[in-house]
């Protein structure tokens, strides 16, 4: 895969891998976390596939190759599989055994419950009848919720070696079939008008597979290079030690672990709800919501637009925003440490990573970057010549250098030949502007109305969702386009988006001046009011 340079520079591409995917700020993965320290490892990519296959039980697959355009094709019967109302969650059996990460699994199960409801009340706030539609989901969840904590362990204990188990079957001795009518029924009701009875329609649910360790997760990714031959050269990169998830065909496949800065295996990673430990729920909420988002949006969904609601869901629900997803994903992770641990690990006895994140991350996205953003734009009317359009990026060595808006819509400004140094700590700023540019356009840019007409956008925005385009088979997708520094604008999802919004809020989305005329000139005032 290319560099980072060579990536930011390149046209906008659709078909290509979301192998990390900054959704926002479309940096590529080979600035995903700790991506630096991993490009030291060889991988031999075709071993690893071989070898986490015939782990599987799954070696004959390796003389053929996936027709389906599923890539559950061949590989699904080795996870379990649990339905949650409208997101269908693989996990391996073997992480459901083991005590400690099913306290992780659950976590995450518990963010896919939340998060469906936290997206459908951002869909229908313009609506009477969403309070008791919300309760009735809020029911369900709690169905569901209490029943993920009621497994016992010894059927856990059971499930290694049994191949597509239906977790919904297999766990529900006691539960008399309510955790699988209550996933029903969550699904009905998320794909439901306020007020309305709940959806009779089937419709596919979106598909998650978490996987918590980096050897499996390097291991599937491999396996699906060695099957789909067409997408080894993005899947077979060679800092894929250090991605967080990929997407192929709309099914978002999760590590939930994090490569240890300066291991020498690939295999070695942190657990994400060790460094922090709502870390790992918000990874799959933002993941999920995601998910959900080009659901019901359409796959051509604007990607910018589809970073910037996720985020924000996420931050809505759950207050903070933990996440590798987009930005800079370097963490700014010291070196692990080598120290001798008495009873430690075997393979060296590594310690995760000391955390000094940089300016954009120590406050976990609270209050949706607003700070942060006011920050930059207070030090960038120092260092420019405007009060309001100029931000101030930072470089590792806190050098600084001036950028301004517009950073959205057509007209938003190409920061052609930007230095490399400011480059990463740009895409942060991307990805704070636009979460926090949503959050006031559901909160403050329509006043009291703001909920009711942000949610009537986005009920606009599913209704003209354009057809899919098609895809070729086995296709890797690309949400992010890897275009950050174009001249091709983020936000940006072409006549009928723009439109739709001049028509919600009576005013375009941005102009070249970013003035008090547009969306993005009246967020820059309210922004500059901020504390």
């Amino acid at each position: 895969m290319q560099s980072l340079a060579a990536r930011l520079s390149r046209p906008r591409s659709r078909l290509a891998l979301l192998a990390l995917s900054a959704a926002l700020t479309q940096v590529p993965c080979s600035a995903q976390f700790s991506s630096a320290s991993s490009a030291t490892l060889q991988l031999d990519h075709a071993q690893l596939a071989n070898a986490w296959l015939e782990k599987r039980g799954l070696a004959e697959l390796a003389q053929g190759q996936v027709a389906s355009a599923d890539p559950l094709a061949g590989l699904g019967p080795c996870f379990a599989r649990l339905q949650l109302g409208g997101v269908e969650l693989l996990c391996l059996p073997e992480d459901l055994a083991d005590e400690k990460l099913l306290l992780g699994l659950r976590s995450g199960m518990d963010a896919v419950l939340q998060v469906q409801q936290r997206w459908w009340s951002w869909l229908h706030r313009a609506h009477a009848g969403s309070p008791g539609h919300l309760k009735s989901m809020q029911r369900e969840s709690k169905v569901l919720s209490t029943w993920l904590a009621s497994w016992p362990a010894k059927d856990l204990a059971k499930l290694p070696g049994k191949k597509n188990s239906d977790l919904l079957e297999v766990l529900d001795k006691e539960a008399k079939g309510k955790p699988a009518q209550g996933s029903r029924t969550l699904a009905q009701l998320l794909r439901s008008e306020p007020g309305a009875a709940p959806a009779s329609a089937q419709v596919p649910p979106v598909r998650l597979i978490v996987l918590s360790s980096r050897e499996d997760f390097v291991g599937l990714t491999c396996a699906v290079g060695l099957l789909v031959p067409h997408q080894r050269s993005v899947l077979w990169d060679k800092d894929l030690c250090s991605w967080t998830y990929f997407d192929w065909n709309g099914t978002r496949v999760a590590a939930l672990a994090y490569f240890e800065p300066g291991a020498k295996s690939h295999t070695i990673g942190t657990a994400m709800n060790e460094r922090n430990p709502a870390a790992l729920a918000h990874h799959v909420a933002q993941l999920c919501a995601r998910s959900l988002i080009e659901q019901a949006m359409g796959r051509d969904f604007d990607p910018m637009l589809g970073g910037a609601l996720s985020s924000a869901i996420v931050i809505e629900e759950f207050g903070t925003l933990d996440t590798r997803t987009d930005g800079d994903l370097r963490s700014r992770a010291t070196l692990a440490r080598e120290m001798f641990i008495p009873g430690g690990r075997s393979e060296g006895g590594l310690l995760p990573p000391i955390l000094a994140d940089g300016r954009w991350r120590t406050r976990q996205a609270a209050g949706f970057f607003v700070t942060e953003l006011r920050q930059s734009q207070a030090a960038g009317a120092k260092l420019g010549d405007d009060k309001l359009r100029c931000f101030e990026l930072r470089d590792d060595g806190e050098k600084s250098h001036v950028v301004r808006a517009p950073f959205m819509g057509r007209e938003a400004t190409a920061q052609v030949g930007l230095s490399p140094a400011f480059q990463l700590d740009y895409a942060e700023l991307l990805r704070a502007y636009r979460c926090a540019f949503v959050h006031w356009l559901s909160q403050a840019a329509a006043g009291k109305e703001s909920p009711q007409r942000f949610a009537s956008l986005l009920a606009a925005l599913a209704r003209e969702k354009p057809a899919a385009t098609k895809e070729p088979e086995g296709e890797a997708w690309d949400d992010d386009g890897t275009g950050a520094l174009e001249a091709a604008s983020p936000m940006q999802q072409g006549r009928g988006f723009l439109a739709l919004v001049e028509e919600t809020y009576g005013a375009p989305l941005s102009s070249a001046q970013a003035g008090e005329e547009c969306l993005e000139g009246r967020f820059l005032i309210w922004l500059s009011k901020q504390k």
